[in-house]
């Protein structure tokens, strides 16, 4: 697929969204968003040139650990704090949304390769703890609209300070380990991507 063509796709699909819920069209408009999650992954990972096995597993390894760390999150309560899903992320597994895991694997991806851009030649260390702030500084935009727009709820509306540590701690990992074994890499759509989601949400917020 052309460049241009993935780059319109993204761009349309995130002013669509503004639109379409903003305004809104139509009340059930939101339910597009797994679709649009989807879009947006698949054509951001198209364009990571160096598909190598250890890229496959980060993938797999970051969708499990963010599916199972929600699995705990909403059962336990102890982790993000008290939350449930609501509708809007589709099929559920143990209350949790299986796309769930596809936010997480994509948002570290973005938020790695944002990070690589600004700190090209730093150690994984300090590369992590840049991308890891990405994830939560993203995650603080989100909060707000989530729970107007049926993401998912908080108990008593009010979103814990240990969401956003749990966030970074757990953003931390997978981002060590995307550094860790090399996978940094320029791909401008993967930024595009992120200041997309970033403006998605400030908009509607």
């Amino acid at each position: 697929m052309p460049y241009k063509t993935a780059l319109f796709l993204i761009i349309s699909s995130h002013i669509a969204g503004v639109i379409g819920i903003g305004l809104p069209v139509h009340p059930d408009f939101v339910r597009l968003t797994p679709f649009s999650l989807l879009l947006s992954t698949s054509l951001t990972l198209y364009f990571h040139t160096q598909k190598t096995r250890r890229f496959w597993y980060f993938l797999v390894i970051s969708w499990l650990i963010g599916f199972w760390i929600e699995v705990l999150g909403v059962h336990t309560g102890v982790i993000f704090g008290v939350y449930r899903y609501d509708y809007v992320f589709g099929l559920k597994v143990f209350n949790t949304p299986l796309l769930i895991g596809v936010n997480w694997l994509i948002t570290a991806y973005c938020c790695g390769i944002a990070a690589y851009y600004l700190l090209p030649r730093s150690g994984a260390w300090l590369q992590a703890a840049l991308g890891a702030a990405f994830m939560t500084g993203l995650d603080v935009l989100v909060e707000p609209v989530a729970m107007r727009i049926g993401f998912w709820s908080w108990q008593g509306d009010t979103v814990p300070m240990q969401n956003y540590v749990a966030w970074f701690v757990t953003g931390f990992v997978l981002q060590y380990l995307f550094f860790a074994w090399n996978l940094a890499q320029r791909n401008q759509l993967a930024v595009i991507l992120l200041i997309c989601q970033a403006l998605f949400f400030i908009i509607l917020h």
